[in-house]
């Protein structure tokens, strides 16, 4: 724009602006005008040089009377930038100040991360540790701890930026780490040791895993299938006593001679011998991994393949069970629970049943039911009926008297007849389904119908039925032996259950506990899933109170005789999102009758505490080898020492492991039946940690042929 475009008085600019680009700039402000503006232009210049002159006649007063010089001079333009200029050096030199001594003139030293607890960050990512002065190179990486245990290597990118990366190319996924700078370690480049600083948390996020092998999908049979199929004998001899392992797997008994013995389901193997002999009763803990058990003047514990036998106490028992995970037992006198003693204060009649509730929260004795949490006892009428089962959910109580079968509450309130038969043992392990043996035949009770519907399932010998709480496996005795088969009236499939499948279900399930869904993670549940997460001491859908979930990672999936299988690690967390414990949770899918893949069964392992040395994050079977992976570097010199494979017998088996960082691959042995992976506090991380507690996972469902 040139200057006649103004239309104002030059002159009067250039008094007020004496630089020619000032004048230029004013000139060009000054010209701008809103499009809505209609004012007439002659009326526009006159009022401006008005205004103008009306500006200059104030100033050119004040100058005459002598006042104002130096601030009127500040105030024109020119003194407008040299005091911006002398403000911006003023600036600069401050700068220039803080940064050589350091934050606060102190000599404090700042770190900062590219990581925070909030955002997971990819295995392959770098750490950068910025300080906010130079470094002494050796001595800040000599003070570098990582948590957990892992071997990295240091770049430095410039005086004050260490990048830290994993000698193995990338983090352990799913794992939450801790960087810290040890106080007093680390010096800066001048010789300052540094103190204290915050440390960097921050997750790993998981590595996409795999999509299974999608399994064949069966055609669909044109005419009903049989009730019950796939009859097979899985031990000679008589039993006293039968219960299934939860997820079906295999069968525990006491054999005619007094052992507590172990049979697989499919009988492909000889049972082994777990305890005994002597055995008088037993009951498997909810997770399958324990059997308590009485014997003639003590009560011990055993590992249901025959490992760590334990007593507990020499006394002669009447009952045995679990609250939860802890063991129970029942004396002339009084129970013993976890947390005390409750003497029974009604004396016990010779030959009366006594029974704990599959919770351990009550107790059946001669008709008398006691709360063992609020010491309430609730008396049956007298004569009391005979007592056949609990309810799965320990709520009920099945029973015979002159009329037939019938459940009632705990209480002996609401009763039902649910059978006009005579019966001969009766097993109730899924909350609407009761078997037993009457009439003839096998018989099952559907109770969700109204009245519950009573029907003969097969004819033929089925004495002492007992169905397994996941799946279709029912044991029973027949001429002499103990038999095994599938019972498909009134359960669920479990063969249908598509691994592939599955695995996105079990993520949908978690990811709504997680997100803390309750009605969404019940969608995902069948009515035995359903019992399973409302039973005293059983898993927790949600957790309301801290440590809560905050996410969740598969370390094992496969197929069994019952289902999918899936082995879930729950990682909780504190207020402040620090990982503090985890848990393997069991989880077994199935297919119902609609087609919808649901979870029928779940068992939370015990919680152990989060970085506490090495753990499983994974196992998988690659041909003829498990691939076990830590979230440690291992010391390899103490795999030896620290890694088992046992068999069903409880037997360690031969092996020559291989490690390589946090990767552990064992041989697997053929033709050993049930396995079971055992890590023991002797395996150490590169730091010298090992584990607080010893950890056994099952394998079986990596077993051949097992995986969809």
């Amino acid at each position: 724009m040139s200057p006649r475009d103004f239309g104002g008085d030059f002159e009067e600019l250039d008094e007020l602006f004496s630089d020619p680009e000032d004048r230029r700039l004013a000139a060009i402000l000054t010209s701008v005008q809103a499009p809505e503006v209609t004012a007439d232009p002659a009326f526009r210049s006159q009022l401006r040089r008005e205004l103008m002159q009306e500006a200059w006649g104030r100033s050119e007063r004040r100058r005459r009377k002598g006042g104002g010089a130096f601030w009127r001079a500040l105030f024109t333009p020119p003194g407008f930038a040299w005091a911006g200029a002398v403000a911006g050096v003023v600036m600069i030199a401050l700068v220039v100040v803080a940064l050589s001594h350091g934050p606060g003139r102190d000599g404090t030293v700042y770190v900062t991360y590219n990581v925070d607890p909030i955002h997971p960050v990819a295995a392959v990512q770098p750490i950068e540790v910025k300080f906010s002065q130079p470094m002494d190179p050796t001595s800040t990486q000599a003070a570098v701890q990582i948590t957990p245990a892992t071997q990295v290597n240091f770049q430095w990118t410039d005086p004050t930026t260490l990048k830290i990366t994993p000698a193995s190319g990338s983090f352990a996924p799913n794992t939450q780490y801790t960087v810290n700078i040890a106080p007093t370690v680390a010096k800066t480049a001048t010789g300052a040791a540094v103190p204290a600083v915050k440390p960097a948390l921050f997750t790993v996020a998981p590595t996409p895993s795999p999509v299974p092998t999608p399994s064949a999908t069966p055609s669909v049979s044109p005419t009903p299938p049989a009730a019950i199929s796939g009859e097979h004998q899985v031990a000679s001899g008589s039993a006293s006593a039968m219960a299934w392992l939860p997820d079906g797997s295999a069968l525990l008994y006491i054999a005619g001679d007094g052992r507590l013995m172990k049979a697989s389901a499919s009988g492909s193997a000889p049972p082994v011998a777990v305890a005994g002999p002597g055995v008088l009763r037993f009951a498997v803990s909810p997770d399958g991994s324990t059997a308590i058990f009485a014997s003639a003047g003590a009560v011990s514990t055993v590992g249901v393949d025959g490992s760590k036998p334990n007593q507990l106490a020499a006394v002669a028992t009447l009952a045995v069970g679990w609250s939860a995970d802890k063991p129970e037992y029942v004396t002339d006198s009084s129970v013993v629970t976890p947390t005390g003693e409750v003497k029974l204060d009604h004396a016990l009649a010779a030959g009366s049943a006594v029974a704990l509730s599959p919770d351990g929260s009550r107790l059946w004795y001669g008709g008398h039911v006691l709360d063992l949490t609020s010491k309430k006892v609730s008396d049956w009428p007298s004569p009391p009926p005979t007592f056949l089962a609990w309810s799965p959910d320990s709520q009920r109580v099945l029973y015979s008297n002159a009329s037939g079968l019938a459940v009632a509450a705990f209480d002996g309130s609401s009763p039902v007849t649910v059978s006009g038969s005579v019966v001969s043992g009766a097993s109730w392990s899924r909350a609407s389904l009761i078997v037993y043996s009457g009439g003839g035949g096998l018989r099952a009770i559907d109770l969700t119908a109204a009245p519950p519907n009573d029907e003969q399932v097969a004819a033929g010998e089925y004495s002492q039925p007992v169905l397994a709480p996941a799946g279709q496996n029912l044991a029973f005795a027949r001429s002499g032996g103990i038999w095994a088969a599938r019972l498909l009236k009134g359960t669920t499939a479990s063969s249908a259950a598509p691994l592939d499948k599955a695995a996105a279900v079990v993520t949908s399930f978690m990811q709504a506990r997680a997100g803390g869904s309750a009605d969404q993670a019940q969608g995902f549940l069948d009515a035995q899933g359903r019992r399973d997460f409302t039973t005293q001491g059983g898993p927790q859908l949600l957790r309301s109170t801290t440590p809560k979930l905050s996410r969740s990672f598969t370390v094992l999936s496969g197929s069994t005789a019952s289902g999918a299988r899936f082995v879930e690690r729950l990682v909780l967390a504190d207020a402040a999102g620090k990982d503090v414990d985890q848990l393997d949770e069991t989880l077994t899918l199935v297919t119902d009758p609609s087609g919808a893949i649901l979870v029928d069964h779940a068992v939370d392992g015990a919680a152990f505490a989060y970085g506490g040395g090495p753990a499983v994050l994974a196992v998988t079977r690659d041909g003829n080898s498990y691939k076990v992976e830590f979230d440690s570097d291992l010391t390899p010199a103490s795999v030896a020492g620290g890694i088992r494979l046992v068999d069903a017998a409880g037997k360690p088996l031969a092996l020559q492991p291989s490690v390589q960082g946090r990767t552990l691959t064992l041989p697997a042995p053929a033709g050993a039946g049930p396995i079971r992976l055992v890590v023991l506090p002797g395996l150490k991380d590169k730091n010298g940690h090992g584990a607080a507690v010893e950890y056994d996972l099952d394998l079986s469902a990596l077993a051949p042929g097992a995986a969809s």
